[in-house]
């Protein structure tokens, strides 16, 4: 896995100058592409931030809303698209479906925190003084509006220098190969729910708390890891990739002194079964991040994964539903690898999101699943 360096730059690209200072607005870590609207001496009454992702659905249509609106208002508005995803992911969607208003990248997501982004599309409109004054998503922005915000924004100025870019430098001192097959230690994060996972063709680096590490290791959701909170800290898990990865827990509780124990308890959960799926799965092309990316993404409504497996995709659905999943045998294909997207939020939008798009019908029942116990060595 690769890690990155700030290093603060002030950079001519082409005609759009990138300012560093304290003024600036939005952050990137790579501009991808200028507008084609505006040149070096053009001066704008409004900048607007779009903030979008190429797994997003409705942000390809609102991409094609801003253009259009873009070039309507050329003389009086700046639009910079941005997006957390990598440049490699956003270069090669942008192939496919070209746009004409300035893209960049928010490699670590400062822009997208700062403005309290949570669901995409989405969309800050600035002012001369750098006041927002309006925000939402980009599609419910309507001409109308625009000409009333533009109305009250009598100064012009060079939207551009609203920019920072935060160039990012390789730094090589992390391998991406490992002398033996793991390597687990301690991390400085703060105890949070959720885990990172970024992989290679054969290296794979885990971080998160031991609860989740061990639930993505087990393909479970983190509810069935019963383990007291003293035992629940931070770490990276560094390992070679591999398939088989239940193994791997019971080696690295070794490592920490830990046991596992696994028992059965019947609960409330999702059973996932086929209904004509297997010709539904979308292919690995569907969703391509290129190399060393996350395997998932998440937002407060959806979630997306790349080049993962039906087990890969169940543990994630049950971390972000708290509810134990099981599929079915007639769905079992233990290594092939597919890619997914799905709406997690409403059940019923689930339901039908899986059933529609991947053939999978989804049941609430009541049944046994495992569960696992974390002891130290030599406690029951």
């Amino acid at each position: 896995m690769m890690r990155f360096k700030f290093i603060k730059l002030i950079l001519f690209f082409g005609g759009l100058l990138l300012s560093s200072s304290s003024f600036s607005q939005v952050k990137i870590s790579e501009l991808l592409q200028e507008s084609d609207y505006h040149t070096e001496t053009s001066k704008q009454k409004l900048f607007m931030i779009e903030f979008w992702a190429t797994w997003c659905g409705p942000c390809i249509t609102v991409s094609d809303y801003l253009d259009v609106l873009q070039e309507q208002y050329k003389n009086d508005l700046y639009i910079l698209s941005l997006s957390e995803e990598t440049p490699e992911t956003v270069k090669k969607f942008l192939n496919k479906r070209p746009t004409r208003f300035a893209t960049a990248i928010d490699y670590d997501g400062e822009t997208f925190k700062k403005y309290g982004v949570k669901d995409l599309p989405f969309a800050v409109l600035l002012n001369a003084n750098a006041n927002i004054v309006w925000q939402g998503n980009p599609a419910n922005l309507s001409n109308y509006d625009l000409d009333r915000f533009l109305r009250k924004s009598s100064t012009r100025f060079d939207a551009s220098q609203l920019i920072e870019l935060e160039a990012y430098e390789l730094e090589s001192d992390t391998p991406q190969t490992l002398d033996g097959t793991y390597k687990i230690s301690e991390s400085s994060s703060d105890i949070s729910p959720g885990i990172t996972i970024f992989r290679n063709s054969n290296y794979m680096k885990i971080e998160g708390s031991l609860k989740y590490i061990l639930g993505y290791l087990l393909k479970s959701s983190p509810n069935q890891i019963l383990l007291e909170s003293s035992q629940n800290k931070m770490y990276i898990l560094e390992l070679q990739y591999q398939k088989k990865l239940e193994q791997v827990s019971k080696k690295i509780l070794k490592v920490l002194g830990l046991k596992l124990k696994k028992t059965t308890k019947k609960v409330n959960a999702l059973e996932l079964s086929c209904s004509g799926c297997k010709e539904q799965f979308w292919a690995e092309n569907q969703i391509d991040w290129g190399t060393d990316s996350p395997q998932f993404l998440v937002d407060d409504i959806q979630f997306s994964a790349d080049n993962s497996t039906l087990d890969d995709f169940v543990f994630k659905l049950s971390t972000l539903t708290a509810t134990p999943v099981v599929a079915n045998s007639d769905l079992k294909d233990e290594f092939q690898q597919f890619d997914w997207q799905l709406h997690y939020k409403f059940y019923d939008l689930m339901v039908d999101d899986l059933l529609y798009n991947y053939g999978i019908a989804v049941e609430k029942v009541q049944r046994e699943v495992p569960f696992y116990t974390v002891t130290k060595k030599g406690l029951e």
